[in-house]
């Protein structure tokens, strides 16, 4: 039980030096930068969100006016064949 103790006390500390010791080798962004960075992520989003809005409204007055289109049609058929049902009582 000692040896597993004293195993797993210097695994963690093994792990923490070379944890500390990659973080040394990590370049951080300047200030100037992360901010030029942050305004081109930023700008990319809303010109995708816009893009994405764009498409969803064009997309949805498509679907509006097929979907009225097939109503007429639907409704223009139905009308024809209550025309012809009456013309066949007549007769």
């Amino acid at each position: 039980m000692a040896k597993k103790n004293e195993k797993n006390s210097k695994d963690k500390t093994s792990f923490t030096k070379k944890f500390k010791a990659e973080l040394k080798k990590v370049i951080w962004p300047t200030p100037k930068q992360l901010f030029n960075n942050t305004v081109a992520v930023l700008t990319i989003v809303i010109i995708t969100a816009i893009i994405v809005f764009v498409l969803d409204v064009a997309f949805e007055s498509i679907n509006k006016f097929g979907v009225n289109k097939l109503k007429q049609d639907i409704q223009h058929q139905i009308i024809q064949l209550k025309m012809k049902k009456q013309l066949q009582i007549m007769m």
